[in-house]
């Protein structure tokens, strides 16, 4: 869930950037949620099936706010 909070914060501000820092920015969360959840399973602190419920909740929260956000409109610049 953390990932995904710090994801929807960050994204706004890297949404205009290069692809290449979306990419790693998407890439560097991944990897830290795959080695987070096969730390849980391995030192035995929870089931693999409640890491795996997790891991789609946290993919769906993932996805569903990237939709949110690639369909927002976007602020023109009008005089006030």
């Amino acid at each position: 869930m953390m990932l995904t909070t710090s994801l929807i914060m960050l994204w706004p501000l890297v949404r205009e950037r290069a692809l290449a820092l979306r990419a790693l920015l998407v890439a560097g969360a991944a990897v830290i949620a795959v080695l987070t959840a096969l730390d849980r399973v391995f030192i035995g602190v929870h089931y693999p099936s409640d890491v795996t419920a997790g891991v789609l909740l946290g993919c769906g929260l993932s996805v569903a706010s990237f939709l949110g956000f690639s369909h927002r409109p976007r602020a023109t610049k009008e005089p006030v």
